[in-house]
């Protein structure tokens, strides 16, 4: 149970009763998976309804003297108490229930969840903080604030490498898929070239988010600097190693002399 509850959101239920009723909602999702996975074994059909969207999540009829307002209030509640709970003491089918709740923001697009998530994130005893940075990257906005944010967790040794990953892959695909150039995106490709060496499992994130925003970077010698020093790391992963010896290859066969591409403020690196 959440060691810590503090008062309750909804107006006619205790801290007590909404806890329990957000954690049978998050089980049954638990449980319904299983279902799945055992009717695909058995090549049968489940024939309980799915609990996709809203509706099939929390119900939109009153129920047990809950309405659909106050069960939408209890998961807030539920989300907002991440922020402080000490997660690590929980069992690991509470921790993941926590793990299910974000889950269900991202499947829900539960754009207001970006706070709570965030929370988490911040949170020294949380728990699933990477898949809560993927709800909070994913939900709130492309800002300085956002990107400080990103390269507060991405150099930060508190976090896990896991974590760091996470942070600099999901901001990464937003900056990517952005549709606009402006002072915000540049210094956060800014922030990405900060970064890139910071920790190897960073380095082929941030090669993508350069090579998609920084014109001539792809054929860059910045590029076969990066490269050459990420694969020059003692330890890293096998990916990363085949990812940068590519690049080189790629880079070395250009036939073309490489160019040193400016990113930063004042130009160069």
């Amino acid at each position: 149970m959440l060691s810590a509850l503090t008062a309750c959101a909804t107006l006619n239920h205790s801290p007590e009763d909404t806890y329990r009723y957000v954690r049978s909602r998050l089980g049954w999702q638990i449980r319904y998976g299983r279902m799945e996975l055992q009717a695909a074994f058995d090549g049968t059909a489940v024939t309980e309804p799915a609990p996709n969207g809203w509706e099939g999540f929390l119900g939109t009829k009153m129920s047990n003297g809950w309405t659909f307002e106050e069960k939408k209030e209890a998961f807030d509640w539920y989300l907002a108490n991440l922020a402080t709970n000490d997660c690590r003491r929980l069992s690991l089918h509470e921790q993941a229930l926590i793990y299910v709740a974000l889950d269900k923001c991202d499947d829900l697009c539960y754009t207001n969840s970006y706070m709570a998530a965030r929370g988490l994130v911040l949170n020294p005893n949380g728990v699933h903080r990477d898949k809560a940075l993927e709800v909070m990257v994913k939900f709130g906005p492309v800002d300085d604030e956002m990107t400080s944010f990103i390269e507060s967790i991405a150099t930060n040794g508190a976090y896990t490498s896991i974590e760091r990953f996470r942070s600099v892959c999901s901001y990464g695909m937003r900056i990517s898929k952005c549709s606009y150039t402006n002072a915000v995106t540049t210094r956060a490709v800014q922030m990405f070239n900060r970064v890139k060496l910071n920790d190897v499992s960073l380095a082929i994130n941030c090669d993508l988010v350069l090579c998609d925003r920084v014109p001539d970077y792809a054929t860059s010698s910045n590029r076969l600097v990066c490269a050459c020093q990420t694969l020059s790391a003692t330890v890293k992963h096998p990916s990363v190693t085949e990812y940068f010896i590519s690049v080189t290859n790629q880079l070395f066969s250009s036939g073309q002399p490489l160019r040193w591409v400016p990113i930063n403020e004042g130009g160069g690196e």
